[in-house]
């Protein structure tokens, strides 16, 4: 294998020329850049006139923050001048794998980047977490980084165990043990920053100490050192000459791939995220709209994400401000929106406090306080007690937060259900819109319907990550049962969900505040005021791919269920009761022109009636092709209108 990883000391000679540590010297690796050649591919095949876009994302805590990574970051603007390269840093300091596997889904996976630059420190257990959330939300490439030295007796751990891994330092046996086993398992780059520390120390006789600030983390040489490390690895080694051997992301041109000949492009595939390709002169009169698996992209409760929270004045997030550092939700978010936080009373310690919580468009949500699990009224906003940050950043950094501090955070959706179109700014570059990121990552139907003057698409990119692909989908809906007591209320169903699905019930006393959905969801059922009898229904989940739920529900009633129902006021009987294919009516004197059938909630099932010179006071209705269940005879003579329950059973 050609030696690239050698030439690190004429690559890194203008950035540490003033140096007071010898040139770092980075020994050859093995198989070097075999995870990382979709980005290094873009980066490579970047020209004037085309211009690919690349997204880095630095993550971890503080060591991923200190400034390393720009140098890395200029190196690579340098390398490769005609790339789009966006590379940023939503490190965190102070957050260990046990706190950052929290914020990944807000960090991480809304930016989908092509590539993370990794590293953390805490339980491996954790560890693998972040690394399987990357890998199965986001088709990134992952260039994990083994830990630096920090003490001389870290070297000696490693020379005395290096041969059988039995290592006694924690930090040791993170980086020579599980990280390279996680590398193997989720395919990620491993750049062996511990092994090359360990190298430079030893060649050139230096202490750990020397390249530290306080025991931890980098100083001046420290940065050059890691940076000297780091660098070398994002480079495209010639071995591998497959650009996506992963299959991360697939680009489909149309009248190769698909036919736009008509108003409406039907488009199977798998994946979680979907982009367009414009022609650069796509403008808003050549709109479209965008439906996978039959429903819009924001009925699919991956598509919306949170942002970090923020305030006023300017705090920077967790250390100078007063907010939570993970968020949930169970129900389905439906729109953007900008919500707060209002902290309302706090005591000294900051440690016991209370809030309230509002949304732009939901208006007041709640009121929690901080020792207690939160859960807003409409279940949009759900908070831990566990995940808040205000005692702790309190505690670390002095920052005291005030009754009638906000803070807020934004919910956005991750695509959109029309694009419209807007002419491309920047010769060479793609002009890309994602029309959905987010969904489960299984198999789909992209709909895109044409709404304006032309199709402005040239070519469709699907993005399925490699880990966690699902062929099949499925759906489960828990409890199996539910019952109410006569004066009704709610229950909630929990469904666990990677399709789309619908809520469908055979009466009108039940109702579900989602009628239908794509992924999980809580939904809320919710029973009226049971008048009649005692009754029975069945909720029906039906998914796309999959086998329909059964929910059966049950409500007490109030009315006794009888053989014979006599109305001896108006002389009218009805049986039998309960009946299963028909039900006899006698009205004695009273002369009957129809009658309905209908359930408590008032829809009418069925209808029947009489000419006026055949008005009957004993007739027979047929019951077939109605379900079991509780319902009314409303019969209609000339004397007035009488409604008699009766229940239906199969």
């Amino acid at each position: 294998m050609k030696h690239f990883f050698s030439l690190a000391a004429m690559l890194l000679i203008s950035f540490i020329s003033n140096a007071q540590i010898p040139l770092p010297v980075i020994r050859d690796t093995a198989g070097g850049g075999k995870y990382i050649t979709r980005t290094m591919h873009l980066l490579e095949s970047s020209t004037a006139e085309m211009r690919n876009t690349v997204k880095i994302l630095v993550y971890g805590q503080s060591i991923s923050e200190q400034d390393w990574w720009l140098s890395v970051k200029q190196k690579l603007e340098k390398r490769y001048p005609y790339a789009n390269l966006i590379m940023i840093n939503r490190a965190i300091g102070g957050f260990a794998s046990q706190m950052l596997w929290k914020t990944v889904e807000m960090d991480v996976t809304s930016f989908y980047p092509d590539l993370v630059l990794f590293h953390v420190y805490g339980s491996h257990i954790d560890y693998e977490t972040i690394i399987r959330t990357i890998r199965s939300r986001t088709t990134a490439e992952v260039a994990i980084q083994t830990d630096h030295i920090t003490k001389d007796s870290e070297i000696a751990d490693y020379d005395a165990h290096k041969l059988d891994l039995n290592f006694s330092v924690w930090e040791n046996k993170m980086s020579f043990v599980f990280e390279p086993g996680f590398a193997e398992i989720y395919k990620c780059e491993l750049i062996q920053v511990r092994k090359h520390w360990i190298d430079y120390l030893k060649d050139n006789g230096y202490s750990a100490a020397q390249f530290l600030r306080d025991g931890v983390h980098l100083n001046d040489n420290g940065n050059i050192l890691m940076a000297a490390i780091i660098e070398p690895n994002l480079r495209l080694n010639p071995v591998y000459t497959e650009a996506d051997p992963l299959g991360l992301v697939k680009t489909l041109r149309a009248d190769t791939d698909f036919s736009l000949s008509t108003d409406t492009l039907l488009l199977p595939f798998e994946g979680n995220k979907v982009d367009g390709i414009l022609f650069d002169d796509a403008s808003p009169a050549d709109s479209f709209l965008v439906f996978v698996d039959g429903f819009r992209p924001g009925r699919f409760q991956g598509v919306f994400n949170h942002t970090r929270p923020y305030d006023r004045q300017g705090g920077s997030f967790p250390w100078s401000m007063g907010c939570w550092y993970y968020l949930q939700h169970s129900f389905p978010w439906n729109h953007d929106e900008e919500w707060s936080c209002t902290i309302k009373t706090i005591n000294q310690a900051q440690d016991n406090f209370t809030f309230s919580v509002a949304g732009s468009i939901t208006g007041q949500d709640g009121e929690g306080a901080g020792q207690q699990d939160f859960v807003s009224g409409t279940g949009r906003v759900i908070i831990s007690r566990d995940d808040w940050h205000i005692k702790r950043t309190h505690d670390v950094t002095g920052y005291t937060v005030q009754p009638g501090y906000t803070f807020y955070w934004k919910t956005y959706a991750m695509g959109m259900n029309m694009i419209v179109p807007a002419v491309n700014p920047i010769h060479g570059m793609e002009n890309t819109v994602t029309f959905f990121q987010g969904i489960p990552n299984t198999k789909h139907v992209l709909m895109l319907v044409k709404k304006g003057n032309r199709w402005p698409v040239k070519a469709i990119r699907v993005y399925r990550p490699y880990w966690d692909r699902q062929d099949t989908f499925f759906l489960q809906a828990t409890p199996a049962t539910l019952s109410f007591q006569k004066s009704g209320g709610a229950k909630m169903v929990s469904v666990t969900s990677n399709t789309c699905w619908k809520v469908r019930s055979n009466s009108g006393w039940l109702h579900a505040d989602i009628d239908a959905w794509s992924e999980n969801a809580t939904i809320r059922i919710t029973a009226d005021t049971n008048i009649g009898v005692s009754r029975t229904d069945t909720l029906f989940m039906e998914g796309t791919g999959t086998m329909p739920q059964k929910i059966i529900v049950s409500q007490e009633g109030i009315v006794t269920s009888n053989l014979l129902f006599n109305d001896k006021e108006n002389r009218m009987v009805i049986f039998p009761n309960p009946a299963r294919d028909y039900l006899m009516v006698y009205s004695g004197d009273k002369k009957v022109y129809s009658y309905q059938i209908i359930d408590v909630g008032g829809k009418i099932f069925a209808t029947g009636g009489f000419s006026p010179l055949e008005l009957k006071n004993e007739f027979k209705v047929d019951l077939n092709g109605l379900c079991a269940g509780s319902y009314w005879l409303r019969v209609n003579s000339r004397e007035g209108v009488r409604l008699l329950p009766f229940v239906i059973t199969r």
